[in-house]
């Protein structure tokens, strides 16, 4: 049986994905209007999307979640960061 909090939360998840996706739409219709090509539109995204994760991602590392030692191994070769 789902909690209450639960369900929040859900709904939360809902709600945030309804607000991207019309700023997605927002976003193509504006890049489009100032004359960017789709594949522009659609790398500019892509490349947001990735910082937006690199971000999260070191926001994650910063409040003490640790990372799969695999994924450690992986990223110590590029980088000095601790497992």
């Amino acid at each position: 049986m789902e909690t209450k909090s639960r369900r929040q939360i859900a709904s939360l998840e809902v709600l945030i994905g309804g607000t991207c996706y019309g700023a997605n739409a927002t976003m193509y219709k504006l890049a489009f209007a100032a004359g960017f090509s789709w594949p522009q539109v659609v790398a500019g995204q892509m490349i947001f999307a990735v910082l937006c994760f690199l971000a999260l991602s070191l926001f994650d590392r910063m409040g003490g979640k640790v990372w799969p030692q695999s994924l450690c191994r992986q990223w110590q070769s590029w980088q000095a960061l601790e497992c």
